[in-house]
C-alpha cells in the first residue's frame, strides 16, 4: 500500500476513533443509561478500530523504519499504550476520572502527531525529510 494512502486511512481511524471516545466520555457524565446502551453496542466497532489504528500505525512505521528516529513518536506511542488500558477500564468500570484521562491523552497523542513535537510547538521540518524519502 503506498504511503500516502496509508497515512490517510491512519488518519481517518484516528479521528474516529477520538470521536467515539468523545462521544462516550459525555454520556458517561450526562446520560448514564444511553452511555451504557451505546457501549454496549459499540463494543465490536471499538475494538476493530482499534486494530486498524495499530496495524495502520505499524505498517507506517515499517514502511519508513527512519521515523523510529524522531522522539515525538516515541512519545506519542508512549501515551498510546498508555491511554488505551485506562480508556479500556475507564469505559468497562464506569470510572469517568479514567474516561477523561484517557481522552487528554488521546488528544495529546494526537497533537503530538500533528505538530511532530511533543510540547507542541510546529516542528514541520524535521518530518519533512522523511516525507520526501516515503
Amino acid at each position: 500500500m503506498e504511503y500516502s494512502t496509508l497515512i490517510e486511512a491512519h488518519k481517518g481511524i484516528v479521528y474516529l476513533f477520538l470521536i467515539s471516545i468523545f462521544v462516550k466520555a459525555i454520556l458517561a457524565f450526562v446520560n448514564q443509561d444511553l452511555f451504557d446502551k451505546v457501549r454496549q453496542k459499540t463494543k465490536v466497532v471499538e475494538m476493530v478500530l482499534g486494530t486498524l489504528l495499530i496495524v495502520t500505525g505499524g505498517l507506517l512505521i515499517f514502511s519508513v523504519p527512519e521515523m523510529m528516529k524522531q522522539g515525538w513518536l516515541h512519545v506519542k506511542l508512549t501515551i498510546v499504550i498508555i491511554g488505551i488500558p485506562l480508556a479500556i477500564i475507564g469505559l468497562k468500570r464506569n470510572k469517568k476520572i479514567l474516561i477523561i484521562i484517557s481522552l487528554l491523552l488521546f488528544i495529546y497523542a494526537y497533537l503530538v502527531a500533528k505538530t511532530k513535537s511533543f510540547t507542541l510547538a510546529d516542528n514541520t521540518s524535521s518530518i519533512e525529510m522523511i516525507d520526501k524519502k516515503a
